[in-house]
This record gives structure tokens, sequence and C-alpha cells, in this order.
């Protein structure tokens, strides 16, 4: 079976992926209209399923795991974005 993943820009979407279970595989730091964004990566078998639910409305999740796993991806997405602005330029 083939690797199921998706990218998204939305920390929200991200959050929900992971807080159900599926795999962050890496977040690439870009530069977009002069300003530092993320693309986060994430992987996991069935998760394009999972995206057609959240783009629909009908994604559910633990409120609490959601939470601690969006605060954890936005220290790591921030972090990802400070390293880049300390190497003075865009990955």
């Amino acid at each position: 079976m083939q690797k199921e993943f998706i990218t998204t820009k939305d920390l929200y979407e991200a959050g929900l992926y992971l807080s159900l279970g599926f795999v962050l595989d890496k977040i690439e730091v870009i530069k977009e209209n002069n300003h530092l964004t993320s693309q986060i990566n994430i992987s996991g078998e069935g998760i394009r399923k999972k995206q057609l639910d959240y783009l629909n409305g009908e994604a559910t999740v633990n409120i609490i795991q959601f939470r601690r796993n969006l605060k954890h991806l936005k220290a790591l997405v921030y972090a990802e974005q400070r390293k880049v602005k300390k190497q003075g330029g865009n990955q």
C-alpha cells in the first residue's frame, strides 16, 4: 500500500491530524509575500479521508489532545521559523 500524506499550512488542520495519531514528517519554512510561512507534511493510512472530513466540517477529535498537539506544533513551527530567520533566508 502506498503511503498517504498531505501538506497544509493550516496549524489547526495539522493539529487535528496529530491528535488522530497521524505522523508529522516535516515542517518546511518558505518565504511568501515577504513573510515566513510553514508547510506541514503529515502522513498515515487514511489521512486523505480525514482531510475530507475536516474540509467538510465533519471532523471530530478529543479537545484536550487537540489543544496539546496544537501547542506543541506551534512551538515546532515557530522554532523552525526562528532558525531560518537566524540563517538570514528561507529554506
